[in-house]
């Protein structure tokens, strides 16, 4: 579970978000917002 802790850089979430889909990859990791809508890997 992440949390972003100061909120005024809420602006690179997309681009941490992104990462770890790069560094785990789509099969190993599924990313979501409240644990109830998927945050589908880039492109």
């Amino acid at each position: 579970m992440l949390f972003v802790q100061d909120k005024e850089k809420l602006d690179g979430i997309e681009d941490a978000l992104d990462y770890l889909y790069a560094l785990f990859g789509p099969d190993n990791l599924v990313l979501t917002w409240g644990l109830d809508s998927v945050r589908p890997p880039p492109g």
